[in-house]
């Protein structure tokens, strides 16, 4: 994915959150949600899905709440 797909994808997950905050959903089932969709369907050692981990762990507030998102992060880097 390009640096402006990467920057799209950023917003949209911005715009994930405020519809969650707006009706009163945790945002880390939002975390949790994409990082499911993108461990299943990109190669976790992709420049990708460092870059999502990282926009993923901008968001997470409280690690242990999302195994989903951390296992990501986790492949992603290794």
């Amino acid at each position: 994915m390009s640096t402006e797909d990467l920057d799209a994808w950023g917003a949209t997950l911005q715009v994930c959150f405020a519809c969650a905050l707006d009706d009163r959903a945790d945002t880390t089932r939002v975390l949790e949600n994409r990082a499911a969709t993108i461990s299943s369907t990109h190669i976790p050692t992709a420049a990708f899905a460092t870059r999502a981990a990282a926009l993923l762990l901008n968001h997470l507030r409280v690690p242990a709440d999302a195994p989903a998102v951390l296992a990501f992060v986790n492949d992603a880097l290794l």
